[in-house]
């Protein structure tokens, strides 16, 4: 029974060590360069929220910068009005779909968190007009890694970011405050600014580790 139970015992720690020697690697054997792909959700300041999917590439530029190349589809919900065989007019749900490519660079802050700053050139498509509205985007975001990519094939991060849209504006107001009557008493007031456009998005990024050598 002894015999059973060693040879039961040395079967599952050796197929415990080839589990972990797939998903495991040194360091050292970890390719600079790795793929990406990342679902995402996003919600525009002045329009409905939206799905998409980006995929990337990365090159690990040193152990705390790395620089990325993206491209990314993804759909504006929107209401859309039509009129059919009847006459009145009804309403429904459609996507406007949304091209972007760019690159990014990442700098790692401190523990599992990474800044991220983009740039890129995007185009929707507008329906009605059967046109492709050009524009530059920029912004940026925080990287939360959920897995320590640094030896695991697969990594996983959270990406929360916001992007900035160049052909469009808006006014934001801003709080401020008058301390020229300070310490008896101080004014508050509201100041506008023009900022451009811009879209809230969160992404859960899976990035994928090529091998340097084989072990």
């Amino acid at each position: 029974m002894k015999k059973i139970i060693l040879i039961a015992s040395l079967i599952a720690i050796s197929n415990t060590g080839f589990c972990q020697r797939n998903t495991m690697i040194n360091t050292k054997d970890i390719s600079p360069f790795s793929i990406g792909a990342m679902p995402i959700m996003f919600a525009s300041e002045n329009r409905g929220p939206g799905f998409g999917l980006e995929l990337n590439t990365r090159y690990a530029a040193s152990k705390n910068i790395g620089v990325s190349l993206f491209a990314r589809m993804k759909s504006i919900m929107e209401e859309d009005s039509y009129y059919n065989e009847y006459g009145p007019s009804e309403n429904t749900v459609v996507g406007r779909n949304v091209f972007a490519v760019g690159t990014a660079l990442d700098y790692h802050l401190f523990r599992a968190v990474n800044l991220q700053l983009r740039a890129g050139y995007e185009v929707e498509a507008d329906p009605q007009k059967r046109e492709m509205k050009p524009r530059f985007i920029y912004g940026g975001g925080l990287l939360f890694k959920l897995s320590n990519s640094q030896n695991h094939k697969i990594g996983h991060s959270l990406r929360v970011g916001i992007d900035f849209e160049s052909d469009r504006t808006i006014v934001a107001d801003y709080p401020t405050v008058d301390l020229a009557d300070f310490p008896y008493s101080q004014n508050f007031s509201t100041n506008s600014a023009t900022i451009n456009s811009f879209s809230l998005q969160v992404g859960w990024n899976f990035q994928f580790h090529s091998i340097k050598r084989g072990r």
